[in-house]
C-alpha cells in the first residue's frame, strides 16, 4: 500500500496504535451482543456465555490462598479462543487505510502534501478514539507511534512534532510491526541489521552444540531456529541492498562442524 503511494508521489502517514491491556479491557457483555448480531444464537450463544462470564481465579503460593475473585471483564490470556473473540470484538472497527492483526491496529493515510495528510490523519485518529471509548478500550498514547513514509528524494520538513487531533506527536524514524522493523524510507536496512544480530546469536549457539549432535539433529535445529527467522517476512525485505550480510551469517552457520 505504501509503495503504491510512493508511485503516485504521495506522502503517507502511518499510525501504529497500541492498546493498553487490550484483552483485559474487553467488555464481555458487549462481546456477547456482537456475537449474537453475527449470528451466534441459541445453545451456541449460551455455551459461549457460560465460558466467558463468571470466570473465577485464585492465587495459590504454597499453603497460602487468596480470595476467589470473579472476573467481570477481560478474555483469558493464553487461550486458543481469546484471539478469535478479540477479533470479533473489534470487527466493526472499519476505516479506510486500516490494517488489523488481532490487537495490532494501524492506519495509513496518504495525500499530496504533509498538511493535507496530517489533517486527514487527525480526523481518522479522532474517529478511532471515539470507537475505542464506546467499546471501553484504552489507547496507550505513550506507545503509539506515527511515521511519515516518503522517498529519500522528497523535500519534506517534518519538524519536531505533528499535531494530530490536538495531540502533539513526534514522528519516529522506525517502528516494529509484527516482528518486522519498518523505517520511514522502506529501505529495510535496519531490519536486515537487527535480523543479522539475532541470527549471529542463534548461529553461535548452533556452533557450540554442533560438537554434541549428529547431522540430522543439527538440521532440525537449524530449520527450527535459524531458517525460520531468516525467512520471516522475506517477501517484503528480501530486496534490501544489504541482504548479503545475512547470506554471510547463514554460510558461517551451515559450515558449523557437526
Amino acid at each position: 500500500m505504501i509503495l503504491q503511494e510512493f508511485e503516485k508521489k504521495n506522502v503517507t502517514i502511518g499510525m501504529f496504535l497500541d492498546l493498553s491491556k487490550a484483552y483485559d479491557c474487553v467488555n464481555l457483555k458487549y462481546l456477547l451482543i456482537k456475537l449474537e448480531k453475527y449470528g451466534i444464537r441459541g445453545k451456541a450463544h449460551k455455551w459461549i456465555e457460560s465460558y466467558l462470564l463468571e470466570r473465577k481465579q485464585q492465587v495459590i503460593i504454597n499453603e497460602n490462598r487468596s480470595k476467589i475473585v470473579v472476573k467481570e471483564r477481560g478474555l483469558a490470556q493464553g487461550s486458543n479462543a481469546g484471539p478469535i473473540f478479540f477479533i470479533i470484538y473489534i470487527n466493526d472497527l472499519i476505516m479506510d487505510g486500516m490494517v488489523n492483526y488481532v490487537d495490532d491496529t494501524n492506519i495509513l493515510v496518504s495525500g499530496k502534501t504533509l498538511s493535507e495528510v496530517t489533517e486527514e490523519a487527525g480526523a481518522s485518529l479522532s474517529g478511532i478514539c471515539s470507537w475505542f471509548n464506546r467499546n471501553e478500550l484504552a489507547l496507550n498514547a505513550s506507545k503509539t507511534n506515527i511515521m511519515v513514509f516518503r522517498t529519500k528524494n522528497s523535500r519534506i520538513n517534518l519538524g519536531d512534532s505533528i499535531n494530530l487531533n490536538g495531540e502533539e506527536m513526534k514522528p519516529v524514524p522506525e517502528t516494529r510491526f509484527l516482528g518486522v522493523h519498518i523505517d520511514e524510507f522502506l529501505d529495510w536496512n535496519n531490519h536486515v541489521e537487527k535480523t543479522g544480530l539475532r541470527l549471529s546469536s542463534i548461529g553461535y549457539g548452533i556452533r557450540v552444540v554442533s560438537r554434541y549432535m549428529d547431522e540430522k539433529t543439527l538440521k532440525i535445529l537449524y530449520h527450527a531456529n535459524f531458517e525460520s527467522v531468516l525467512r520471516y517476512g522475506i517477501v517484503f525485505w528480501g530486496c534490501s541492498s544489504s541482504i548479503q550480510l545475512l547470506f554471510i551469517i547463514q554460510k558461517r552457520t551451515i559450515r558449523a562442524p557437526g
